[in-house]
């Protein structure tokens, strides 16, 4: 995942995490314990967000090799085309 997938998932999850919790306000249910839920929620979204975006700054040894590989048969197949 690039930063970009990242931040769009993110955007994503949170979105869901506020629907549901905004859906249990307007059922009446317990507001302490939907906020809670909601709390606990986006801290783990939070948490594997850091760990995701950190990844994609920080690719390891293989992914490394990986994007220098694409960038090297993407430029070779621009040669190859014109």
């Amino acid at each position: 995942m690039d930063e970009e997938d990242i931040d769009s998932w993110y955007d994503e999850e949170k979105e869901k995490a506020l629907d549901e919790y905004m859906k249990a306000l307007n059922e009446k249910r317990d507001k302490k314990k939907a906020e809670k839920k909601y709390k606990e929620k986006t801290k783990k979204l939070r948490e594997r967000y850091e760990k995701l975006y950190e990844k994609s700054i920080h690719p390891g040894f293989i992914k490394k090799y990986l994007i220098k590989i694409r960038a090297f048969t993407d430029k070779l197949a621009e040669k190859l085309g014109r």
